[in-house]
């Protein structure tokens, strides 16, 4: 009966934690949308170094399992939130010195898929140190190599669209959330078990890319919601209301749930902006986008913009019916609405 309490106590405080955790996260994320002076490409890079250092390199160097605690929980906390802004500041202020800042997106792709679809392989049987160390390298290697894929391809506006479908479902069959792997784990072992899970998600991902336009910005807030919570309902809060019953079973009824949340979670995320207009536009450097935010910010339009793969995303604020053309030299940008 002890030993009952005891769990039900150490439940009630992770699941106390991850809600601390998720408000943090919600806070940081409409900040990046709201503050014109938080780049996206940071959150990104953020949220790199955060799966780096806690899955790939499992809490080192001081936090559990793998890292030395202090003995006091909150210093744990203090120091390992110091060393994750330090590395994500550091490595940003990096790449827009050597002007690759727009890889920060890609980066964080690379480094979800790997850490919750191939548990880290092949570094995971190293010592955290070597897999910090390597898996910082390589996952940008990685990045890298994607990024000049990327550049053969014309339709990048499609690109955030991709990579929120392809994680969602990623997660969803991921070893660790929704199915647990189910039924990739008879597959034996990693890296069988996470290639067969990325070919099932970039086939889901390149499918929905086809979808008519004009849904892909509820699409994408609903899948979004989808990937956040396949983690949290399954990782952060252990499969509440679901976690007696054994695969496939849990999943499929964790599967509907946290759609029902994602629902609900994408229209309040929603309501939170409720007059804000987005308008994409492609552009050919970085010149050209900072011309194009000057030129708004004269006219006295109260906007914030965020980039990457050469599309500059505008989130205009109370502007009623706008029409926008920017022109640069003989190239002339013209909005696309979602």
């Amino acid at each position: 009966m002890f030993k009952s309490g005891k769990h039900d106590v150490l439940v009630m405080r992770f699941e106390f934690e991850s809600l601390v955790q998720l408000a943090a996260f919600t806070f940081l994320g409409y900040m990046v949308v709201v503050n014109p002076y938080i780049s996206e490409e940071f959150f990104a890079t953020l949220s790199a170094w955060l799966l780096l250092l806690t899955v790939v390199g499992g809490g080192w160097p001081v936090s559990v399992p793998y890292g030395r605690p202090f003995k006091k929980i909150w210093v744990t906390g203090i120091v390992m939130t110091l060393l994750l802004l330090t590395a994500s500041t550091a490595s940003y202020a990096l790449f827009i010195v050597i002007g690759l800042q727009h890889l920060m997106t890609t980066w964080f792709w690379v480094c979800a898929n790997w850490a919750f679809v191939l548990d880290a392989w092949p570094v995971r049987h190293h010592t955290p140190k070597t897999a910090i160390i390597v898996g910082s390298v390589a996952s940008m290697l990685a990045a890298l190599a994607l990024d000049y894929l990327l550049t053969l391809f014309s339709v990048k506006s499609l690109l955030p669209l991709f990579m929120v479908t392809q994680l969602a479902v990623a997660a969803i069959f991921s070893p660790f959330f929704v199915f647990q792997g189910y039924p990739f784990y008879r597959l034996w072992r990693q890296p069988r078990i996470g290639f067969a899970i990325l070919l099932l998600s970039i086939a889901a991902g390149l499918g929905v890319t086809a979808l008519p336009q004009n849904i892909h910005t509820l699409v994408t807030s609903l899948l979004s919601g989808v990937l956040l919570w396949s983690v949290l309902f399954s990782w952060s809060f252990a499969f509440p209301l679901t976690r007696q019953y054994g695969q496939p079973k849990r999943g499929l009824l964790t599967l509907p749930l946290v759609f029902v949340i994602a629902v609900a979670w994408s229209y309040s995320v929603s309501r939170l902006f409720p007059s804000i207009q987005f308008v994409t536009i492609q552009f050919k450097n970085d010149y050209s986008r900072i011309l194009i935010v000057d030129r708004l910010l004269e006219k006295g339009i109260r906007c914030v913009a965020s980039s990457s793969f050469n599309i500059l995303r505008i989130c205009f604020f109370n502007s009623g019916s706008l029409s926008l053309t920017v022109t640069q030299t003989s190239s002339k940008f013209t909005p696309k609405y979602p």
